[in-house]
């Protein structure tokens, strides 16, 4: 995810609503470069934007802090709960996991 992250450019809307229009073109032109589509040199990109652009600081505040520490733990917990499973579970066991989640049940 990592690597990802660093090799995918962001979205030139993200971009345009972060008021960095120079790299929104430059990111719309590349864009253009890999499908072989001929842009103008002054291509004007805007945003119709009612809302201020949110951060992830916003999910922890008051309105939503209930929710995010609920969801977490379950998310949290769901993990462990699999990675448990599947790695501590002995291998003459009744269950099989394959690698997309799936239990297979061996009699």
């Amino acid at each position: 995810i990592l690597l990802l992250w660093c090799l995918l450019p962001e979205s030139p809307r993200y971009l345009v609503v972060s008021g960095k229009k120079e790299e929104a073109n430059e990111a719309v032109q590349g864009m253009a470069r890999l499908n072989n589509v001929d842009l103008p040199e002054q291509l004007d990109i805007f945003v119709h934007s009612d809302q201020e652009l949110g951060s992830i600081s916003d999910i922890l505040k008051s309105d939503y802090r209930k929710e995010t520490i609920l969801l977490s733990a379950m998310y949290f917990g769901n993990l462990l709960i699999i990675f448990g499973t599947i790695v501590f579970c002995p291998t003459g066991s009744v269950f099989r996991f394959s690698v997309v989640g799936k239990v297979t049940l061996l009699y």
